[in-house]
């Protein structure tokens, strides 16, 4: 069986592409919007990806790059805004996070019994009479 290795030279990257592959993630654009803007085709760059791992460290970098830049402006406006001190907590931080979902558990079934509904259904509806918002004008 013959021995499976890894090509012992790569072909060269396009530099002037992977720049600006990128530049376009470190403005903050996904690596599908990110390949479209720069017109490489996603599986060609996923390829690369995965091949050259200096290009995974790089994308990588410009993602983080982007997300600082993006935690650094809201942190500098949450100082005037607590809401947004809030969110950003929320996020970041788990035990801030208001929507973590707790597990209710229920003893008894909270269907209604059919009974119930037969006598809600037989009794008569009663409705209020009301009186018009607007009086009539007084007739001379």
């Amino acid at each position: 069986m013959p021995k499976i290795t890894q090509p012992t030279k790569l072909p060269p990257l396009p530099a002037e592409k992977i720049e600006a592959l990128t530049d376009a993630i470190r403005d903050g654009l996904s690596l599908v919007s990110a390949s479209k803007f720069v017109e490489l085709p996603l599986p060609q760059v996923e390829k690369w990806v995965r091949i050259y791992p200096a290009l995974k460290i790089a994308l990588d970098k410009a993602s983080a790059d982007h997300e600082h830049r993006m935690l650094s402006l809201a942190s500098t406006h949450a100082a005037r805004d607590g809401k947004l001190a809030i969110a950003i907590l929320e996020r970041r931080h788990a035990q801030w996070n208001k929507t973590e979902r707790q597990e209710i558990k229920q003893t008894q079934t909270g269907t209604v019994s059919p009974e119930l509904l037969r006598a809600l259904a037989s009794a008569p509806e009663k409705t209020k009479e009301t009186t018009p918002t607007h009086p009539t004008p007084n007739r001379l």
